[in-house]
């Protein structure tokens, strides 16, 4: 059996998953993102293509030589976004590629994914996994001296390469993906606005030009207008199948909502994890008679003494997760953020594939973070589920993401006309050592600084 889920493009173009178009640019696929990457920045001979094409005269030359290979540079937004369209409008009146196939520029979202920012699992949403330090050789400062074109004479430590202005496309390290340039040689304009560019525009990856550590990271926009153009400003086509995209984006949801239903109707909290919930609720019931005496019991279901969620009084549920009341409400609210041993558990539940990966380089403790809006509301399913199953929770009450107006009644313990000049610790500015976590040297566990007068922590 066949599938015709490959994206359209022609067979006779592509040799080892490479799509090679009529201009010689090689396009390569990128896990996490719908379109085929150029492995290379848009070239000299490319745009001079396009210029001889359109009967154009360009008047923007450099003061220094260029050959072919080196990237198309002092290029404006709306020139690169017109060179895609004339591509685009050409391939297809050749049959190289059809119509639900034309080229554009990467988005922001892609242009992180083929960085190396963020995951393939994330590419439909808005988080990215970004540190400072992250650039698209790695983690290393200053850059070696294969991992691309920069103004390494401006870099302590780092060793110069031969160019001294642009280098001749495909001579540094490429990506894991095949690309190659992401950091250095040209900036490269990246466009999120489906009908064209706007008064307002973005370049991303550093150029020949440049040293400075903060430019060179992959995170790293320069905002800039639309018509402005320099010798250190280039790009880069992907190539976009819609059909493709479509069909890719229909099967992601469908997974989605089978991956929801699933936790909702068959929890995964297998049969000893229950029982080391019920034994610890046993040694917790009694350790004091008040909590023994007003312990519901599910020993109708061989289960033991678990105690039930009460609507405005605090509860310890299954993770040792402490619920607090909120103020005038029937919901409570954990007197802490998730921490990494919390959602360590619905990893686990769920065999999701970054179980022993980012979540845990961190202490037990510690806050769990780089968690998408999709994982956290998955994390709230999954607990509900379980909390139903073990008889924690009644019938109709559930986990959720809290309402605004419900962080901040946490957050002003209960007077949501409170100063908007006001913070969680009080009105002085810079906030008292030892009250927030704002500055310091990386992430502490969940109630190491003081509780607000709410009672709930690390709110700020």
């Amino acid at each position: 059996m066949m599938s015709l889920l490959t994206g359209g493009i022609p067979l006779l173009a592509a040799e080892n998953n490479v799509f090679r178009n009529s201009l010689g640019m090689e396009f390569r696929e990128v896990a996490g993102t719908r379109v085929k990457f150029s492995v290379w920045e848009t070239r000299v001979m490319d745009w001079e293509a396009y210029l001889k094409a359109k009967g154009l005269t360009w008047d923007h030359k450099l003061p220094f030589p260029q050959d072919g290979m080196h990237p198309a540079v002092n290029i404006t937004l709306k020139e690169a976004l017109a060179f895609c369209e004339w591509l685009t409008e050409t391939e297809q009146a050749a049959l190289v590629i059809n119509r639900t196939q034309s080229y554009r520029l990467p988005t922001n979202l892609e242009w992180d994914v083929a960085a190396g920012l963020q995951s393939a699992q994330d590419v439909t949403r808005t988080v990215t996994s970004a540190e400072p330090d992250d650039f698209p050789w790695g983690h290393e400062w200053p850059p070696p001296r294969d991992a691309g074109n920069y103004n390494a004479k401006r870099i302590e430590g780092a060793e110069s390469d031969e160019f001294r202005y642009t280098a001749p496309v495909g001579r540094f390290k490429p990506s894991p993906d095949g690309l190659y340039d992401l950091g250095g040689n040209a900036w490269e304009w990246v466009c999120d606005v489906n009908n064209g560019a706007n008064s307002a525009g973005v370049l991303r990856g550093g150029s020949w030009m440049h040293w400075r550590r903060d430019f060179l990271a992959s995170s790293y926009k320069l905002e800039v207008k639309d018509n402005a153009r320099s010798p250190g400003m280039g790009f880069r086509c992907v190539l976009e199948d819609t059909f493709y995209a479509r069909a890719m984006a229909d099967r992601d949801e469908a997974a989605a909502r089978a991956r929801r239903t699933q936790i909702l109707q068959k929890p995964k909290v297998p049969e000893e994890e229950v029982r080391k919930v019920v034994a610890q609720r046993n040694a917790e019931a009694a350790s004091a008679a008040e909590t023994k005496k007003n312990a519901v019991t599910l020993a109708s279901i061989g289960k033991a003494a678990i105690t039930m969620a009460v609507a405005g009084k605090p509860f310890d549920n299954s993770l040792n997760m402490k619920m607090l009341p909120l103020p005038g409400q029937n919901s409570l609210l954990g007197e802490h953020e998730v921490r990494v041993t919390d959602f360590r558990r619905f990893i686990l539940a769920n065999t999701r594939s970054s179980a022993e990966d980012a979540y845990f380089r961190k202490n037990p403790d510690h806050p769990a973070t780089y968690i998408s809006w999709t994982e956290a509301t998955d994390f709230c399913v999954w607990l509900t589920a379980r909390e139903r199953l073990l008889g924690m929770i009644p019938p109709d009450a559930s986990y959720r993401l809290p309402k605004t107006s419900e962080w901040r009644l946490a957050a002003a313990a209960g007077n949501v006309t409170a100063d908007p000049s006001q913070f969680v610790w009080g009105s002085a500015w810079p906030p008292p050592a030892g009250v927030v976590n704002i500055q310091s040297s990386g992430l502490k566990d969940v109630k190491f600084y003081p509780a607000g007068h709410n009672g709930f922590f690390d709110l700020a």
